[in-house]
């Protein structure tokens, strides 16, 4: 389990740094930014759901070898 979770941080980490800086910057323009930061929630939960589909399918490879 260590070594799935280990494979799959650095993506992970970079999908989540360039989700908040892209929430950073359309935030700060006026007509758009609102809107976003009403909805932020909804690609955040489905970029997780991804990450934990991919940990969660790396796992199932590595215990079946």
């Amino acid at each position: 389990m260590k070594k799935v979770l280990l494979m799959n941080v650095f993506p992970a980490f970079v999908g989540y740094s360039i989700f908040a800086i892209l929430l950073a910057t359309f935030s700060k323009i006026p007509s758009v930014g609102q809107q976003i930061l009403n909805i932020w929630y909804i690609p955040f939960s489905i970029f997780t759901m991804y990450v934990f589909f991919i940990i969660w399918k790396d796992y199932r490879l590595i215990k079946a070898k």
